[in-house]
């Protein structure tokens, strides 16, 4: 793969995988293939989207801006594994925008999670719930003032180090993960019951509770989901 995208280099000052490809974490058919490239070239992104990756391009500037403000991105470029080129000088400076981001992406993942889990797309629930807990221990572990972890072993290491009561959760996703394997209510709901311990949520149970396996439609607000039952009945069924 990385012999297709040497094609590029010469489009960019720097190319490189991010996120999980090439490390433990990342699972065939389940994980995205993240990669970077340092460049003006925004075209860059479509094609490299064409080829079926998850592309990030950015300019040396946009770069040192993120790091800067403590963007978490900046820390997975930083770790990136390189294909060809150099990355900028740059370095992560740890800001409350950082803990800020990270608390911010936890529940739209969970919702991302539920919602797949619900139409049936058994692989965006799992790895979507795999993001939710790996996201709510990076975001404790910013807060708590460590550094915030960023592969698989890094995040369990972190939650057991922050004494957190739901990291054998955490490792059961790990393992869905390594067998591909789908999700249940149950998992979900304690996924759920770990993002309690800090901010509002919902559990999947109980919106299946409500929908009874009849033909619906859910809408996400900023406080809850709204359910259409199959006889125009609307549900409101709030975070809490």
């Amino acid at each position: 793969m990385s012999e297709n995208l040497k094609g590029l280099c010469t489009r960019a000052s720097y190319l490189g995988y991010f996120g999980s490809y090439g490390k433990k974490d990342y699972v065939e058919g389940l994980s995205d293939i993240n990669v970077v490239a340092i460049s003006e070239d925004k075209t860059l992104l479509l094609e490299l989207a064409s080829e079926g990756f998850s592309p990030v391009v950015l300019s040396k500037e946009q770069l040192e801006k993120l790091c800067k403000e403590g963007d978490p991105l900046c820390l997975y470029i930083m770790k990136s594994e390189p294909i060809c080129g150099e990355l900028p000088n740059v370095h992560f400076v740890k800001t409350e925008k950082s803990c800020e981001r990270l608390g911010k992406a936890v529940i739209p993942l969970y919702v991302i999670s539920l919602l797949a889990f619900f139409r049936g797309d058994e692989k965006s629930s799992l790895e979507n719930s795999y993001r939710t807990l790996r996201t709510l221990i990076q975001w404790r572990s910013c807060i708590e003032n460590y550094d915030i972890p960023l592969s698989a072993e890094e995040v369990e290491k972190n939650c057991e180090l922050l004494g957190l009561n739901f990291c054998q959760t955490f490792r059961d996703l790990l393992l869905l993960r390594r067998f591909n394997a789908p999700l249940t209510l149950w998992s979900l709901d304690k996924i759920a019951e770990a993002i309690s311990n800090f901010m509002k949520t919902v559990k999947a149970s109980k919106i299946y509770e409500e929908t009874k396996g009849d033909v619906f439609k859910i809408s996400v607000e900023d406080n809850g989901f709204i359910i259409e039952k199959s006889n125009k009945e609307k549900v409101f069924i709030p975070f809490t």
